[in-house]
């Protein structure tokens, strides 16, 4: 687990965010326990996917942006199926453990009430990944698999998408984030949405094209950055700090402004890491909890919505149901990473190579 590449410590963000969205789907019972400004915070943990959809098109970009030729159909195909086994087996596998949520319900006598929450049309839908493209009826099954659906979408758009990235002029880049933002603003303003983690159903899908494109611009300007623009990465990484400040205390409008700070965020850090490692976020522990982000992504809801059933017989948990429910989460992930991630990936990943520049960020 020892970090080799220079961008290792973007894997740690990840856990990070992962972990700050697991937080988020049980603020309600972290009230009696934490600060009101704790809480707070915690309740913004809808940006961690915001988070991840910039990142995205930041590692992708920078993994395949180069590679993939819209002229060679073979390599368009590879990547494809490269990104297919980075999402799909776990998203499947985990589809399928919530099979087990109706069963559950009808052994311990309760009623799933009116809902289309495990109806058969959106099993279906989740089955092709598509289930967060405005076929279906609202949230359902693996809820946290809206945003893997979303950006397999990104990933189908992402040859396309580096058309745009054909320029060399930094100032171009910068344009296509602040339009994209504008532009997400506009979509959102329409919808009477003003809140970027609201209508996921209806908005989240061009919510994710937008923040991945805006994490390729990212990483254009990055690569094609000179040494001294560099050296105002402080001050860009503190601009970040500022906007997301003033976005959490409703200052600043969340969907125009959350994609600009984040971008911000991310070329602020990975230039300041550039010059001064950033140490801690290289510690084995918070990489590999980095490596196995994905799994607890996509398992969290599923062992929350079991130990809910199972397990929580008040309005509030207790410590205890909240220090099992992590720990569960922790232990169930390592162990769909080990079994069921890494294997599934590299035996549909075992096809010919494209060269790509490997890191854990991939």
């Amino acid at each position: 687990m020892s970090a080799r590449h220079p961008l290792d410590f973007l894997t740690s963000l990840r856990g990070i965010a992962a972990l700050w969205v697991v937080i988020y789907h049980i603020k309600v019972h972290l009230i009696n326990y934490f600060p009101a400004v704790v809480i707070y915070i915690i309740s913004k943990g809808y940006l961690a996917v915001d988070f991840f959809f910039v990142l995205s098109g930041f590692i992708i970009a920078m993994s395949y942006q180069n590679k993939v030729n819209l002229t060679k159909t073979e390599e368009i195909t590879l990547f494809f199926k490269k990104r297919i086994a980075r999402v799909y087996p776990l998203h499947l596998f985990m589809l399928l453990c919530y099979l087990i949520i109706p069963l559950a319900y009808y052994v311990v006598g309760k009623d799933l009430g009116a809902t289309n929450a495990y109806s058969v049309d959106n099993f279906f839908l989740s089955v092709l990944l598509i289930n967060n493209w405005g076929f279906g009826n609202g949230l359902s099954w693996n809820i946290p698999s809206w945003s893997i659906s979303t950006e397999f979408a990104a990933y189908l758009l992402f040859p396309l998408l580096t058309l745009f990235f054909k320029f060399k002029r930094k100032i171009i880049y910068i344009f296509y984030i602040i339009l994209s933002a504008i532009i997400l603003e506009y979509i959102f303003t329409l919808n009477n949405t003003y809140y970027i983690g609201d209508n996921i159903a209806k908005l989240s899908l061009i919510r994710c094209i937008i923040e991945f494109f805006i994490g390729m611009s990212v990483w254009n300007i990055y690569k094609n950055t000179e040494n001294n623009l560099i050296y105002l990465s402080s001050a860009i990484l503190f601009t970040s700090f500022l906007i997301m400040g003033g976005i959490i205390k409703g200052y600043f409008s969340e969907v125009l402004f959350t994609p600009i700070a984040l971008a911000l965020l991310l070329f602020g850090l990975v230039s300041i890491n550039e010059r001064h490692r950033i140490i801690f976020l290289f510690s084995p522990v918070l990489i590999y909890l980095g490596e196995i982000s994905y799994s607890i992504y996509l398992s969290h809801y599923f062992i929350k919505d079991i130990f809910k059933l199972l397990f929580l017989h008040e309005s509030r948990a207790s410590i205890a149901w909240l220090i099992s429910y992590f720990i569960t989460v922790i232990i169930f992930s390592m162990v769909t990473y080990k079994y069921i991630e890494q294997p599934m990936r590299h035996k549909i990943g075992a096809l010919k190579s494209l060269s790509l520049k490997k890191g854990r960020t991939e």
